[in-house]
């Protein structure tokens, strides 16, 4: 997925968060020559600012957290193509690994001016498969200086490498549970690099809180689905349900309950609210109960 165009909503978000990333960089005191997010290209053969990514960590996990589902994979798109043009990197994909471990795809992709794209509709598991063994099958982050980082029968992987103009490659697995769900990779295509550990451990945790939000979202959306098919059974049923919070005093109730005690949908109801509406020979039942 391309970084798409940023909607107003989200332009207000990345730029409160500019004066943030400046801070972090100038709290840095190797980097305090330049600006935070900037256009200008790394100058050719010059040397990438690998420590420029760790101050970056907790301005985008704020930034992450701040985001709604709907403003999510855009918010991804955008920290990946900043943060990519500050350090220098010509491309950076964020990949994932399908149940079966049978397809790993691009989620989301950023590319430098003048970069070729990696296409959305490769699957890494067919087109490199020495590099998808190492990252899924092995759970080993993948390290290339070159085609002769790889074997010699690593041929589709040595192949791609040209095709793709990489003169050092990083790939990271991402593990979720003791699986690996997700792939973050950068390409340094005018600068042959060595990856410091520092920066794999940064990437790395700039991967998982990307992962992180992504898993939230997707545990919130099947609460929400669950929900909603609960509501369906209720409403058809005529069911009449209710809970009640013992720490805050709250009760929760579906429409049918609301209804049967003459409460309005929007009500907040408490066990004081909900015992008026009991006829008074049964309050005892309830209050024992609930005590």
């Amino acid at each position: 997925m391309a970084a798409p165009p940023a909607n107003e909503s989200t332009k207000g978000v990345l730029e409160e968060d500019m004066e943030q990333t400046r801070k972090a960089w100038n709290d840095n005191p190797d980097g305090q020559e330049e600006s935070a997010i900037q256009d200008a290209a790394r100058p050719p053969g010059s040397a990438i600012p690998f420590h420029r990514l760790a101050p970056l960590l907790p301005v985008v996990s704020a930034r992450i957290l701040k985001a709604s589902p709907e403003e999510l994979d855009e918010i991804i798109c955008l920290s990946l193509q900043e943060i990519f043009k500050v350090l220098g990197l010509e491309r950076g994909v964020l990949l994932e690994v399908s149940q079966d471990l049978c397809k790993v795809v691009i989620s989301y992709a950023w590319s430098g001016s003048g970069v070729e794209p990696v296409s959305s509709a490769i699957n890494l598991a067919q087109t490199h498969p020495w590099t998808y063994n190492q990252l899924v099958v092995l759970g080993q982050a993948v390290i290339k200086y070159g085609v002769d980082s790889m074997p010699p029968n690593a041929v589709l992987d040595r192949q791609a490498f040209v095709h793709y103009g990489a003169r050092s490659a990083l790939a990271i697995p991402l593990f979720i549970g003791k699986r690996v769900r997700h792939i973050i990779a950068v390409h340094s295509i005018r600068t042959a690099c060595v990856w410091p550990e520092t920066f794999i451990s940064s990437l790395r945790l700039l991967g998982e809180i990307f992962i992180g939000a992504l898993a939230r979202r997707d545990t919130l959306r099947s609460l929400q689905v669950n929900q909603a098919r609960l509501d369906i059974a209720v409403e058809s049923s005529g069911v009449a349900l209710w809970e009640i919070d013992l720490a805050s005093g709250h009760i929760w109730a579906t429409d049918n309950t609301k209804e049967l005690f003459y409460f309005q949908q929007d009500d907040i109801i408490t066990v004081s609210l909900f015992l008026e509406k009991v006829h008074p020979e049964d309050r005892t039942l309830i209050t024992d109960a609930i005590s």
